[in-house]
């Protein structure tokens, strides 16, 4: 079983120029912890923290654990089976897990990558470790097992720097031979930190009927409402509000907003259609509402995104 292509070109990008030549013990490495998962401690002897990166070119067994895991879905989509209940998460999900809970992984499609991140019990006992494991967040409240389940769900936490301190950690790992290291639970707890500075987050995951209004909306975001959408899932508006929040944390306006703009940024960058096209084509009628809409989100006005998509 081998690693990801990104994983490998992030790797490059953090200046090992060894990455290559070690292709082979790193595979090697990947496969032996990948069996660990079905054991109950997947951590060395001695060690509070591991990671395993793998592709999904096999689904991960059931385990119970012993320790804490993030896992963090780097590419694709995986369906997160916990204890029973199917969780949908695409490339940047995060899902924290709780101590003695118990899941398996399957992937939606082969290509799909996950990197997780295991922690030991005893890791927050120590230092700074034991400072956040006391705080008030979502994240703490789960590792004390005050949660309202056994797992906690971070929709899209790659909008954060949670992607980068997930692919560093990794890199990190790499390097020091996989064994743990100082710069590692560093990063680490900052991972952990970040996640207390997440707007969103849900106790329960996309389910399978969320996954399809979610693709429903995809699909013709320039045409979706949060009426006709609820009605055409048979549900009321206030209901069906309440059941997105619960499953996304995100509200059904949200989501709508999102699709649409994420369309939008597209057209300006792939192809040559006005400003006031690319309004229209996304479902917004009035030109200068899709500026202000356009600019909360992405900071810059659509002229100068389309000149300027990546911002430095």
């Amino acid at each position: 079983m081998g690693s990801t292509n990104s994983y490998f070109s992030l790797l490059a990008m953090q200046g090992d120029i060894e990455a290559n030549k070690r292709l082979d013990e790193m595979n090697s490495h990947f496969e032996i912890a990948f069996e660990r998962l079905g054991r109950r401690d997947p951590l060395p002897e001695g060690e509070d923290v591991a990671l395993v990166a793998h592709s999904m070119q096999f689904d991960t067994p059931v385990h119970t654990h012993s320790f804490y895991e993030l896992v963090y879905v780097d590419k694709g989509e995986v369906i997160n089976v916990v204890e029973g209940k199917s969780l949908y998460m695409r490339a940047g999900d995060l899902c924290v897990m709780g101590y003695e809970s118990s899941h398996s992984l399957h992937a939606v499609d082969r290509d799909a990558a996950v990197i997780n991140v295991c922690l030991r019990r005893h890791l927050f006992q120590t230092d700074y470790f034991r400072e956040f494991y006391a705080n008030d967040s979502p994240t703490s409240m789960l590792l004390r097992g005050e949660g309202q389940s056994n797992y906690l769900f971070y929709p899209d936490a790659s909008s954060s720097i949670i992607e980068t301190l997930v692919h560093v950690a990794a890199a990190d790992y790499v390097a020091a031979g996989f064994r743990q290291t100082l710069a590692l639970c560093a990063r680490v707890l900052q991972l952990l930190c970040e996640t207390t500075r997440l707007k969103v987050h849900t106790y329960y995951g996309i389910d399978e009927r969320t996954l399809e209004i979610l693709q429903r909306i995809a699909e013709h975001p320039e045409t979706a409402t949060v009426s006709s959408v609820a009605r055409e899932f048979g549900y009321s508006p206030n209901y069906f509000s309440q059941y997105i929040r619960k499953h996304t944390g995100y509200t059904p306006k949200e989501i709508i907003t999102r699709y649409r703009l994420d369309r939008a940024a597209a057209l300006l960058t792939q192809t040559d259609m006005t400003v006031e096209r690319v309004a229209e084509a996304v479902g917004y009628a009035n030109c200068g509402n899709f500026h202000v809409i356009f600019k909360r989100q992405f900071g810059r006005t659509p002229d100068r995104f389309r000149h300027e998509p990546q911002v430095e």
